[in-house]
């Protein structure tokens, strides 16, 4: 075949008209050439895949994604396929029910607030205008979520925003669509106390001395005092130590650990720390999930989580897009661009 699609750490089948005679029945690894029996194999492009060649068959193993070429010099004649390697992508779990919300102007992230689900919508990047945060008691037993009244904030894009229950204190960046704003993180305490969330109330932790780039995303990670800082491309995140002076935070650090990802994709669109792992929802192209988890050796293993939306005719809602994701009790809250919160009993 001219092309086949691989999945990476999955095998695929290619066949070529030719026999390969003799071949040794293993799998190798081909970074650039190689003669294995008769035949001279060699990739092109940045690829690395592994093949076991079998009679008149091969097998790839896709090792990371991308387009690599891969030619069979036999007799002198090259036969060349193209093997597009795609990430496997997962299903979150099983629907539940969604909810329209209220009130929607520009929505971005949300986040538990004790029992009840506070949707986000953005404020300007000067935090000069107050939008709304709306509120829903949600009842998943019932399949329903009632709205609650809401609040207003001044905090900004809001991209990511978490809440905890045992400080009683909400994290935040500065995420924005802008590409000029310097990285900050917001800490709000005494929440359930607020009528307003107001930025002159915070904790503002400046960090542009660390080169994490713009447009910071953070949660609470793991412990009270501890929080994940995710770049705006997804590709790094670093954890960090809220210090604390008379059981306030008093805006210093210490960075505790970091790991980065082989690749960036598009934007941050809200985050949530659960079990041990980050999961990440991603604009602007298509309804999906990046699940994270943090490795020993400082790497990141992902994993895609897509859900393809489609309208009453049966045709992919391609337009729409992941905004927002919180998750309680083993559920799963995923915003979508068109203004619901789908309910997903998470695997």
């Amino acid at each position: 075949k001219n092309c086949v699609t691989a999945l990476a750490g999955h095998r695929a089948a290619i066949l070529f008209n030719l026999s390969l005679v003799e071949s040794e029945k293993k799998t190798v690894v081909l970074e650039n050439c190689l003669d294995i029996g008769d035949v001279e194999w060699s990739i092109q492009d940045d690829g690395v895949i592994a093949i076991s060649p079998c009679e008149n068959k091969v097998e790839v193993l896709a090792l990371k994604s991308g387009l690599t070429r891969l030619c069979a010099k036999y007799k002198g004649k090259k036969y060349y396929c193209n093997v597009k390697v795609e990430e496997p992508i997962y299903q979150i779990g099983e629907y539940v029910f969604s909810f329209n919300l209220r009130d929607v102007q520009y929505m971005s992230d949300h986040t538990f607030v004790g029992n009840k689900l506070y949707v986000i919508n953005a404020s300007d990047d000067k935090n000069q205008k107050y939008s709304r945060v709306t509120i829903y008691d949600v009842d998943v037993k019932n399949r329903r979520a009632i709205y609650d009244g809401y609040i207003l904030h001044n905090l900004g894009h809001a991209n990511s925003i978490d809440y905890c229950n045992n400080t009683d204190s909400l994290i935040l960046g500065n995420g924005s669509g802008s590409s000029e704003l310097k990285g900050k993180i917001y800490i709000l305490q005494g929440v359930l106390n607020k009528t307003m969330w107001k930025l002159e109330d915070c904790v503002i932790i400046d960090m542009a001395s660390e080169n994490w780039g713009i447009r910071m995303n953070v949660i609470w990670g793991e412990d009270p005092d501890t929080a994940y800082v995710i770049t705006n491309d997804n590709k790094s995140v670093h954890k960090i130590l809220l210090s604390k002076q008379d059981n306030r935070y008093d805006g210093r650090y210490t960075v505790i650990g970091s790991w980065e990802a082989d690749r960036e994709l598009d934007c941050n669109n809200g985050t949530d720390f659960y079990d041990g792992k980050l999961y990440e929802a991603i604009g602007h192209d298509g309804f999906w999930v990046l699940e994270n988890t943090l490795m020993k050796d400082s790497t990141i293993q992902q994993k895609q989580i897509k859900m393809p939306l489609f309208d009453e005719n049966g045709e992919e809602l391609t337009y729409v897009f992941g905004e927002g994701i919180a998750i309680k009790d083993d559920y799963v809250f995923w915003g979508c661009s068109d203004g619901c919160i789908k309910v997903f009993k998470l695997h």
